[in-house]
């Protein structure tokens, strides 16, 4: 230290950064220490509680960004700072201000905790709501509707329920089968990216979901018919839920207008004569955490369409799957209500 210019600051010491993205950071050491040019260090404080010019110096952290000076490493000078008029009530009264200022941050505090624990909360109770949904203790069976084994039965005189039930204590009127039973196709985009968007069918990324469902693009990539049939793409007709397969597993909208998408997704068209695809669509949203275990790969996790061919689904009768529906959008809407008040 004696053979350097390094200065001791002591424990009690205001420090401001003065460079870069860090400019107006303030802090109290607890402890002494020396620090480097970024560092501005007030102490041997006369008449100025260390607290209150700590206060006072944050509420000036915008002055001090508008006088930073420099290009690519904007910094303030110590001028700047030694210039920079405080006012200095009595001690006692300083005292008294800093008290009252942390008074104030604590509540402030405990309401941004409280919205933090309640963003949590709704976010339980939507994934208990789902849960509830696809084990049929949303809304009350309806006994006069057809079973949907029965239906599954009907459509498809060959169906066999399977032996490997993943699903324990769904309602007797309800089945469990696969996605492939009850989906008429699956839809696996093509890799490769087009070269030229100049036609009008939208060629869509995870980027262009919007809440529920995918409009289009909203980059405005469009591809054309010839683009389409020379790449050997596939177009998701409306009504088709695509749920990711690699990036963002799980994430799933329903399509609006006709479109084709990027390798992200997989197309599950539902039969609809056994399945509402509204249905399935919060039937995949309470599904995320089971597709993130059964994903495959090393960098990018990823599920094949056989995999997804192969998953287990629990089917109401139709008409309830409607019910269900109604229902969750119901309480969800009162959840993203509480959910907007929060940030208002």
């Amino acid at each position: 230290m004696e053979e350097t210019s390094v200065k001791l600051n002591p424990e009690g010491s205001v420090l401001i950064a003065m460079y870069g993205a860090t400019i107006g950071k303030v802090g109290i050491l607890t402890f002494a220490a020396t620090t480097n040019q970024a560092c501005c260090a007030c102490s041997n404080l006369i008449g100025v509680d260390n607290r209150y010019l700590f206060y006072y110096l944050i509420s000036h952290k915008e002055e001090f960004i508008r006088h930073a000076g420099g290009g690519a490493q904007p910094n303030i000078s110590k001028e700047i700072i030694v210039n920079t008029p405080i006012p200095v009530p009595p001690i006692k009264e300083q005292s008294r201000i800093v008290c009252e200022i942390e008074k104030w941050l604590w509540v402030f505090n405990s309401i941004d905790e409280c919205k933090r624990s309640l963003r949590v909360d709704v976010d339980s109770c939507k994934a208990k709501i789902l849960d509830l949904a696809i084990h049929g203790k949303l809304v009350e069976q309806d006994l006069s509707e057809e079973p949907a084994i029965e239906l599954l039965k009907c459509i498809n005189p060959d169906y066999k329920p399977s032996d490997n039930l993943h699903y324990e204590g769904i309602p007797n009127n309800w089945a469990e089968c696969t996605l492939s039973d009850v989906c008429s196709e699956f839809i696996v985009p093509q890799r490769d990216k087009p070269k030229k968007f100049d036609g009008n069918i939208p060629w869509c990324r995870i980027e262009d979901i919007e809440g529920k469902y995918l409009n289009g693009s909203l980059s405005n990539r469009l591809v054309t018919q010839e683009t389409i049939k020379e790449m050997n793409m596939r177009i998701c007709p409306v009504g088709t839920v695509i749920c990711s397969c690699s990036a963002s597993i799980g994430t799933q909208a329903i399509v609006t207008r006709a479109c084709c998408t990027n390798q992200t997704f997989i197309g599950l068209v539902c039969d609809s004569r056994l399945m509402y695809n509204e249905y399935l669509y919060y039937f995949l949203a309470s599904q995320k955490e089971k597709f993130l275990k059964i994903g495959t790969g090393t960098t990018i996790k990823y599920i094949s369409k056989e995999k997804f061919e192969e998953y287990h689904i629990t089917l109401p009768p139709k008409a309830e799957q409607e019910r269900i529906v109604a229902t969750i959008e119901l309480i969800f809407k009162a959840l993203s209500e509480i959910q907007a008040s929060i940030e208002s």
